[in-house]
């Protein structure tokens, strides 16, 4: 897990690998962490469609919007195929105009 992420989320230094963790560092169940994450958003009264997956959606967004490739994103998210990881491709227009820009065209 990433330091940053541990610290955010803990406060403190974490022995589990695992995000959601007991206080033993086992894995919470992912039922629990759903129904959790989704009373959190009813009580934050932000958009009541935003769910769990929406958190994941958005961290591989702003992972492929960085820059990472989406090959790399695609091994973090643990999918068989690049072809699902796609769906997170949301590309600024940025990302386009620097996409075409970085074409050298000098002695053509």
């Amino acid at each position: 897990m990433h330091e940053a992420v541990a610290e955010l989320l803990t406060g403190t230094d974490r022995t589990s690998s695992f995000v959601f963790a007991d206080i033993d560092g086992q894995r919470l169940k992912d039922f629990f962490v759903t129904k959790q994450v989704k009373s959190y958003i009813k009580k934050s009264g932000v958009n009541p469609k935003l769910h769990f997956h929406s958190f994941r959606h958005t961290g591989a967004t702003w992972m492929v919007q960085a820059g990472i490739s989406i090959y790399t994103v695609s091994k973090i998210l643990g999918h068989s195929s690049v072809s699902t990881t796609h769906i997170y491709a949301h590309w600024s227009p940025d990302q386009f105009h620097s996409a075409v820009n970085s074409i050298r065209l000098e002695g053509r």
